[in-house]
């Protein structure tokens, strides 16, 4: 089917199919999603890159639009590291280190820093873990009741591809996530102002990476 003549609904059951087909499913995907789609087919300049959740990039090439899985760096391998309280873990290839140290919750704190997070110590009783984020992975935002995948989260906050497989996460000793470093705290958390918690705090080794 030529897509700069198919109806809009066509186009748009065209394209559903076809992300089905590459994901498996259609899970996190709006109708937001498939117009941004439909535009890149109808009228997308050569070379422009689409991220749909579900690790998918959409690609327009001359008079082709192609549909293909996100793949990871693959510089990034995987790491873990245990992150004793007081203390601090790194995770030498992504370049980070995160220090975790016992504090109470100030009152009306608010994330102005966002290498810095407190945790409830209840979540942090049996340990807490740091590392690179699984495929799949998902989390449960601050002051959302339900799970995301991480990798949709990256990309309707539209942190860079580059960037992505670098940021880590600390766990539960259970695996739960806690904190997206650097992004966001998750719901399991939750500390209260007053209540003693775990203070963590990130550094970042600069780096010059290029986009791909």
């Amino acid at each position: 089917m030529e897509l700069a003549r198919a109806e809009p609904g066509a186009l748009h059951r065209l394209l559903r199919l076809a992300l089905e087909q590459v994901r498996g499913d259609l899970e996190g995907l709006s109708r937001e999603h498939v117009e941004r789609l439909a535009e890149l087919a109808l009228s997308g300049a050569t070379g422009t890159v689409v991220e749909l959740p579900g690790d998918v990039r959409v690609r327009r090439q001359y008079d082709a639009v192609t549909i293909e899985p996100d793949e990871p760096r693959a510089e990034y391998l995987p790491e873990r590291a245990q992150l004793p309280v007081p203390g601090e873990a790194a995770l030498p290839l992504r370049g980070v280190v995160v220090r975790a140290e016992p504090a109470v919750t100030p009152d009306g704190f608010a994330a102005d820093d966002p290498l810095t997070a407190y945790v409830n110590a209840g979540a942090a009783a049996r340990g807490l873990v740091l590392r690179s984020h699984e495929p799949g992975e998902r989390f449960i935002p601050l002051g959302m009741t339900g799970s995301r995948k991480l990798q949709d989260y990256f990309v309707d906050e539209k942190v860079p591809r580059r960037l992505r497989d670098r940021i880590p996460v600390v766990t539960d000793a259970d695996g739960v996530v806690l904190w997206v470093v650097g992004q966001r705290l998750a719901e399991p958390a939750r500390a209260e102002a007053g209540a003693g918690a775990v203070r963590l705090s990130a550094s970042f080794e600069p780096r010059n990476e290029e986009d791909t």
